[in-house]
């Protein structure tokens, strides 16, 4: 099972935008579909209402997208999507930025 997980650069418990980096990890990820064999492809987004998606590079596997600063205060979901068809297939709740 997939699972999207978040980490504070400076391991603040309050994040805040525009200033703190965190490091999102997807682990436990299919690499290939069992019914037809296919690689599956994947990317990470950060969402936030109002805010325009911020997207990782597609990827393979487990994968770290390291560094990423929200650009606004508010309250963000980081989702692991299938390249396929978009759909999410993990994420991290709610993070809030101030």
């Amino acid at each position: 099972m997939a699972t999207v997980t978040v980490r504070y650069e400076d391991d603040t418990v309050n994040p805040v935008a525009k200033m703190t980096a965190v490091h999102i990890s997807a682990t436990g990820v299919d690499i290939t579909d069992e019914t037809t064999n296919a690689e599956l492809r994947y990317y990470m987004t950060a969402e936030c209402a109002g805010q325009d998606t911020a997207k990782s590079v597609v990827f393979s596997g487990d994968f770290d997208w390291h560094g990423w600063v929200a650009p606004a205060a508010g309250a963000w979901t980081f989702h692991l999507r299938a390249d396929l068809d978009d759909s999410s297939v993990a994420n991290s709740g709610v993070i809030t930025f101030s």
